[in-house]
């Protein structure tokens, strides 16, 4: 599974959304700043991608917070 479809499926779940447009923001598709920490968090613990969370706040769409996640140290 590559970053984008990882950040796709985790903003899913998260929104409990059946379907989410890559290029449409987090705060758009009806997420918010305590929803998108547990994001970040699902998508480390998970899928080992560290995104950073004023990046993820400041361009959250599914493709941007993929473009800018970076693998864990030691993965």
């Amino acid at each position: 599974m590559d970053s984008q479809d990882a950040v796709t499926t985790v903003f899913r779940e998260v929104l409990n959304l059946s379907t989410v447009d890559p290029e449409v923001g987090f705060l758009d598709l009806g997420g918010h700043s305590l929803l998108a920490v547990q994001v970040i968090a699902l998508l480390r613990e998970r899928y080992k991608l560290r995104v950073p969370t004023l990046q993820f706040l400041e361009n959250a769409s599914a493709s941007a917070v993929a473009a800018s996640s970076q693998p864990l140290e030691g993965n």
